[in-house]
């Protein structure tokens, strides 16, 4: 497991197995402590342990009752309610974009996956940890926790450091820390069954749990707990909502395709339509054409409008149909999860405990988009002018559309170049099944009466794999299909294949075969101490000292034999296996200076096998010159080490996701197919040769209670990262042309025939703002009323390719295909209120997210249309629910989501960037209203 030799893995378990043991021997018993007395707990973000609201760092702390007031069952839709948590394109309904959209081109495979995404930064720097300690990052794309695999069901609350802790717990803290922890100590026996159903149909949830424990850990000395939860969630489709609307041109959208159902011939030379074109009386040139759009009647296509060049910027294509792929796009996927917890712990000795824990999960997820549609002569996109008779003579193809005399220079004698939307193939599905544990043995106590210990062995992993379902086909398949001739890329609504076209169809599709599949592991031993080492006037000195060695794996399509190419499916690189040893110890101090002043310090040393070391200090002050007041500060230095398929993936294969102009041969638009409207491929190539991403972070706040049933805090934060890991996006390059010409590749002709996108360590990115939480709570008579708001508002998020650029903001914008489609609201806040007495709770809660500027130019041709709005709205959603704890041994929460019914906010967007059309994905929920039902059974 770890690359040690015989002598250091005896030294390791010498030094902190056999006194553990021999103290739970020999060690006397503890004395009972003071139940007077506060009592000191192992707080995310230190290995001190301490009263809880004595740390200099902001720590949010968000109890198991509350999530059963809002209706939350996932963490996925836990962390959509933090305020400190991005907009990002990490949940399971923006990152559904496969490895074909501009928003998640940057994150391939990511299939299956949910994220947390602290401060905006990426998931990548978010560190999610379950216990206190580390989980395997997804089998797929390999660089952050799946929280599909977080057992909800068994949380006894969750922790969020909204402050870097790399010097506490290394690699992926710089965003923050959210640490899932368990019930512990639980006995008896529970059921819960829930159901959150929408009004409008479809996106339903429905859970069933169980949870039970035995055994009193003080009075018996043990106590085991099991957990076991079932979720699903069904499909919501963008059919089943009005405003998934990628056609309303008089809001500034309409679609930009030409691949429609109802095929549109386009210009390639060899074939019917050679070239560009111009029409009788008209000065404009077309390179397109479609039977319906020259007869003025593109609605008879299935969900086909007129081609709008003045809303894309393509007027070139005018003369073509479009069709609305935004509606056919899945709103909320499919996903079916079991999650399982068996835990038990053991008193060996007054001061010793023994840990055992087994957590897995299960989870089927099943994406789905709009149908394929064939653009390129390789794709089979040819429709035959002749096919060959049952005698062997050439006759003119059964539905050949021959536009001689509609278009000027049509030759009919030659095949047809077509960009059709099958829409028989049906929608592209693919389904992924990830399976990912983590199994645990601890054990933690008091050592020579006042030494504070805590270890652990523990291995993760998760295995996913991703299939294809239906809409893909084998492409050699396809294009012999489509050279018979039999197939009629030419129907009108309410028209069909026949029998025969159908059957060639159904036999060229791909359903079943593997996409690809991965693996990721982490093997770890851990190890810390603490203890009061002397006392100052002020108080005691405290020390933490710990050692964490890991072995982190990673393999993604691992040997897997090659199969036939599949349309639309790009090359996934391959990496057989990577592996990397991690060797790290670190130290903390926490020293009173004055009564009112604590001195807290930490840092940390990492030694990675691939790439070297890395030593980061963190240094934190919290100054109370007031009961009702206090004044903290901290500053750190954080890393994140290079991903494994960054390093060592090799080359994979995509293409731009619309079309561009060669910034050379055609910069300004023209007439020239082979320069002009292109696709060519990106390949994005690994480098061994990456620098590890660091980071400077410091924080300054206050916290004040006014009055004994108020306070409040306000923390203003600041980071930044140099060397940041990532790719440079196609458009990116073709947007900075002459600084990255040398990345375009270009045949003997100069026309351009890939765009090499490599991997590299980029300037960074810097980000700074103010987190505000107010919480008051009211006793008045058998009423007690509680009111919370935590709110963020991100001042600044910038960004920049190299240190001779200047930076760009970022906050406050859509998002683009050259930094990204993260988005980075201004201000966003959850605020909420309960009452309560006796068996009765109500809850109400305000979710926020501040306005923001709408896409620009979001097809790349340098044209908005002027009727799209400037600002994307604020979005504010109510929910409402009531608690009732009056039968015997049951509980039943009802609720309503979305009290308003209200609708995400307009966006003239499709999906071709980010999911939505017509509205965001990143913001907005597409349920609208739903009830929830809740019922907890004890027995």
């Amino acid at each position: 497991m770890f690359k040690l030799n015989r002598l250091t893995q005896s030294l390791v378990m010498v030094g902190l197995v056999l006194p553990a043991m021999a103290y739970a021997q020999d060690a006397p018993p503890t004395p009972k402590k003071d139940e007077g007395k506060p009592q000191r707990i192992e707080v995310t973000g230190s290995s001190i342990k301490r009263v809880r609201d004595e740390g200099a760092v902001a720590l949010q702390v968000i109890q198991a009752q509350d999530l059963v007031k809002q209706g939350i069952t996932s963490a996925e839709q836990f962390v959509a309610t933090l305020s400190s948590n991005g907009n990002g394109v990490d949940n399971m309904t923006t990152n559904q974009g496969g490895d074909f959209l501009n928003s998640t081109a940057d994150r391939p495979h990511n299939n299956g996956a949910a994220s947390a995404s602290l401060r905006g930064l990426g998931a990548q720097y978010t560190l999610v940890l379950l216990n206190g300690r580390r989980l395997s990052t997804h089998g797929l794309n390999g660089t952050s926790v799946d929280l599909n695999s977080i057992p909800m069901a068994a949380v006894d609350r969750i922790e969020v450091l909204k402050d870097g802790a790399s010097a506490i717990y290394g690699t992926d803290a710089i965003g923050g820390v959210i640490n899932f922890i368990l019930k512990r100590d639980y006995q008896g026996l529970e059921m819960t069954a829930s159901a959150d159903k929408t009004q409008h149909g479809g996106g339903d949830m429905y859970r069933l749990s169980v949870l039970g424990g035995v055994g009193d850990y003080e009075a018996d000395g043990y106590n085991a707990l099991f957990s076991l939860t079932y979720d699903t969630n069904n499909r919501l489709r963008g059919t089943q909502r009005s405003f998934q609307n990628g056609y309303q041109p008089d809001r500034g959208l309409a679609p930009d395709t030409t691949g429609t159902p109802f095929a549109t011939i386009g210009a390639s030379s060899g074939t019917a339509l050679s070239g560009y074109y111009t029409l009788p009386g008209d000065t404009q040139s077309y390179n397109k054409a479609n039977l319906l759009a020259l007869q003025g009647d593109c609605s008879a296509g299935t969900d086909m409008v007129a081609y709008r060049g003045d809303i894309t910027g393509f007027n070139n294509n005018n003369k073509a149909c479009a069709y609305d792929y935004g509606k056919q796009w899945s709103l909320m996927q499919p996903v079916d999860r079991f999650n399982l917890v068996s835990k038990a712990n053991f008193r060996l000795s007054p001061d010793h405990m023994l840990t055992a824990e087994v957590v897995a999960s299960h989870t089927e997820s099943a994406v789905e988009y709009t149908p394929i549609q064939l653009t390129t002569k390789s794709a089979g996109a040819l429709y035959p002018a002749y096919i060959k008779d049952a005698n062997g003579n050439l006759v003119r193809s059964p539905y050949y559309q021959d536009l001689t005399g509609l278009v000027p220079g049509f030759d009919n004698t030659k095949d047809e170049l077509i960009r059709w939307r099958c829409l028989e193939c049906g929608p592209r599905q693919q389904n992924t099944k990830t399976d990912a544990y983590r199994v645990l043995l601890g054990l933690e106590g008091v050592l020579a009466g006042d030494w504070d210990y805590k270890t652990g062995l523990s291995y993760a992993q998760s295995k996913a794999d991703t299939t294809l379902g239906d809409g893909y086909l084998y492409q050699d398949q396809l294009s012999a299909a489509m050279a018979t001739g039999l197939i009629n890329p030419f129907l009108k609504a309410g028209e069909s294949q026949t029998p025969e076209a159908m059957a060639l169809l159904e036999a060229a599709k791909a359903r079943g075969a593997k996409l690809y599949g991965g693996q990721a592991s982490v093997a770890e031993l851990d190890a810390t101490v603490s203890h009061e080492i002397y006392s100052l006037p002020a108080g005691a000195v405290s020390m933490a000292l710990g050692l964490d060695l890991r072995n982190e794996k990673y393999k993604f399509n691992e040997s897997e034999s090659s199969y036939p190419t599949i349309n639309g499916v790009s090359a996934p690189a391959s990496l057989d296996q990577a592996s990397r040893d991690i060797s790290a110890v670190f130290g903390e101090l926490d020293v009173p200076l004055m009564k009112s002043l604590d001195l807290q310090t930490a840092l940390r040393y990492d030694h990675y096998n691939d790439f070297g070391s890395t030593t980061n200090p963190k240094v934190a002050l919290r100054w109370q010159p007031l009961p009702e007041l206090a004044f903290r500060t901290s500053y750190s230095k954080g890393f994140h080490a290079p991903g494994f398929e960054q390093l060592y993936g090799g080359s994979s294969t995509g293409q731009f996701n619309s079309d561009i102009n060669d910034p050379v041969l055609c910069p300004n638009g023209g007439t020239d197919a082979n320069a002009c409207g292109i696709r060519p491929d990106i390949v994005t190539t690994s480098n061994p040769q990456l620098k590890p991403e660091t980071s400077k972070q410091w924080s300054i706040g206050l916290v004040a209670s006014p009055l004994p049933w108020l306070t409040s805090s306000i923390d203003f934060w600041n980071i930044e990262i140099n060397n940041k890991i990532a790719a440079l996006s196609g458009q990116a390059l073709m947007a900075h042309y002459d600084q990255y010409s040398q990345y375009v590749v270009r045949d003997e002709n100069g026309y351009i025939t890939e765009v090499d996108a490599p991997i590299m360590n980029q300037a960074g990115a810097k980000t700074r703002g103010v987190d505000l939480n107010v919480t008051a709570n009211v006793k008045d008579g058998p009423d007690t009323w509680v009111a919370s708001l935590d709110g963020t508002y991100t001042d600044s998020y910038k960004s920049r390719f190299s240190a001779n650029d200047p930076w760009t903001e970022l906050v406050g914008s859509f998002g683009d295909a050259i930094y990204g489609y993260d988005l980075h609201v201004r201000w966003k806040h959850q605020a909420m209120l309960t009452w309560s007495r006796g068996d009765w709770s109500v809850t109400g809660v305000q979710s926020f997210t501040g306005h923001y500027r709408d896409e620009v130019d979001g097809f790349g041709s340098g044209v908005t249309s002027p009727n799209a709005p400037t600002w994307v709205k604020s979005y504010t959603l109510y929910h409402l629910s009531a608690t009732y704890t009056g039968f015997k041994d049951t509980s039943v929460t009802f609720g309503v989501k979305n009290l308003f019914d209200t609708k995400p906010s307009y966006s003239a967007h499709n999906v071709d960037n980010v999911v939505g059309a017509g509205w965001d994905g990143r913001v907005g929920d597409p349920r609208m209203r739903s009830f929830t039902l809740r019922v907890n059974h004890k027995f």
